[in-house]
Protein backbone atom coordinates (compact mmCIF):
# COMPACT_ATOMS: atom_id res chain seq x y z
CA UNK A 1 0.00 0.00 0.00
CA UNK A 2 1.21 3.42 -0.87
CA UNK A 3 0.53 6.51 0.50
CA UNK A 4 0.51 10.22 -1.02
CA UNK A 5 0.57 13.38 0.39
CA UNK A 6 -1.08 15.74 -1.42
CA UNK A 7 -1.16 19.57 -1.24
CA UNK A 8 -4.12 20.99 -1.80
CA UNK A 9 -4.11 25.04 -2.31
CA UNK A 10 -7.90 26.74 -2.16
CA UNK A 11 -8.14 30.00 -3.01
CA UNK A 12 -10.90 32.24 -4.58
CA UNK A 13 -9.14 34.14 -8.06
CA UNK A 14 -9.52 37.61 -6.21
CA UNK A 15 -6.83 36.71 -3.91
CA UNK A 16 -4.57 36.85 -6.92
CA UNK A 17 -6.16 40.14 -9.21
CA UNK A 18 -6.93 43.25 -7.61
CA UNK A 19 -10.44 44.52 -9.50
CA UNK A 20 -9.64 46.50 -11.96
CA UNK A 21 -12.07 48.81 -10.94
CA UNK A 22 -9.82 51.80 -10.99
CA UNK A 23 -10.91 51.80 -7.18
CA UNK A 24 -9.41 54.49 -4.76
CA UNK A 25 -9.64 53.59 -1.23
CA UNK A 26 -9.15 55.63 1.94
CA UNK A 27 -7.11 54.19 4.92
CA UNK A 28 -6.96 55.51 8.17
CA UNK A 29 -4.30 55.06 11.07
CA UNK A 30 -6.14 53.04 13.83
CA UNK A 31 -3.77 54.67 16.54
CA UNK A 32 -4.38 58.26 14.40
CA UNK A 33 -8.05 58.52 12.99
CA UNK A 34 -6.45 62.35 11.38
CA UNK A 35 -4.24 60.50 9.62
CA UNK A 36 -5.39 59.53 6.37
CA UNK A 37 -4.07 57.96 2.88
CA UNK A 38 -5.90 57.68 -0.20
CA UNK A 39 -4.53 54.64 -2.10
CA UNK A 40 -5.64 53.95 -5.94
CA UNK A 41 -5.25 50.49 -6.47
CA UNK A 42 -4.01 50.53 -9.68
CA UNK A 43 -0.62 51.60 -8.55
CA UNK A 44 -0.47 48.25 -6.71
CA UNK A 45 -2.42 45.97 -9.04
CA UNK A 46 1.18 44.67 -10.56
CA UNK A 47 2.94 44.15 -7.07
CA UNK A 48 -0.17 42.29 -5.64
CA UNK A 49 0.17 39.70 -8.36
CA UNK A 50 3.42 39.39 -8.39
CA UNK A 51 3.64 38.69 -4.57
CA UNK A 52 0.66 36.43 -4.92
CA UNK A 53 2.39 34.30 -7.75
CA UNK A 54 5.55 33.94 -5.49
CA UNK A 55 3.05 33.05 -2.31
CA UNK A 56 1.92 30.10 -4.66
CA UNK A 57 5.52 29.46 -6.32
CA UNK A 58 6.93 29.38 -2.43
CA UNK A 59 3.91 27.18 -1.18
CA UNK A 60 4.82 24.52 -4.52
CA UNK A 61 8.36 24.36 -3.79
CA UNK A 62 8.11 23.18 -0.21
CA UNK A 63 5.61 20.22 -1.76
CA UNK A 64 8.13 20.15 -4.58
CA UNK A 65 10.93 19.13 -2.05
CA UNK A 66 9.07 16.86 0.10
CA UNK A 67 8.29 15.02 -2.99
CA UNK A 68 4.53 15.53 -3.06
CA UNK A 69 1.97 16.29 -5.16
CA UNK A 70 0.46 19.65 -5.15
CA UNK A 71 -3.14 20.94 -6.26
CA UNK A 72 -4.57 24.52 -6.70
CA UNK A 73 -8.52 24.78 -6.86
CA UNK A 74 -9.86 28.07 -7.45
CA UNK A 75 -13.22 28.64 -5.86
CA UNK A 76 -14.99 29.22 -8.83
CA UNK A 77 -13.49 25.63 -10.18
CA UNK A 78 -15.59 22.68 -9.40
CA UNK A 79 -13.32 20.60 -7.00
CA UNK A 80 -14.33 17.39 -7.84
CA UNK A 81 -13.68 17.89 -11.09
CA UNK A 82 -10.07 18.44 -10.23
CA UNK A 83 -9.39 15.75 -8.48
CA UNK A 84 -10.96 13.59 -10.66
CA UNK A 85 -8.78 14.85 -13.26
CA UNK A 86 -5.72 14.21 -10.76
CA UNK A 87 -6.55 10.54 -9.71
CA UNK A 88 -7.36 9.74 -13.33
CA UNK A 89 -4.09 10.86 -14.72
CA UNK A 90 -1.17 9.46 -13.02
CA UNK A 91 -1.40 11.88 -9.76
CA UNK A 92 1.04 14.30 -11.61
CA UNK A 93 0.45 17.80 -10.25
Amino acid sequence: MQNDLIGLMVRDPHDSHLPELGLQVMIRDPQDVNEQLLIDLRQYAEAFAEEAEAEERYVRSIFDKAKASFLKIETNQEPFDLLAHYFKNGRTS
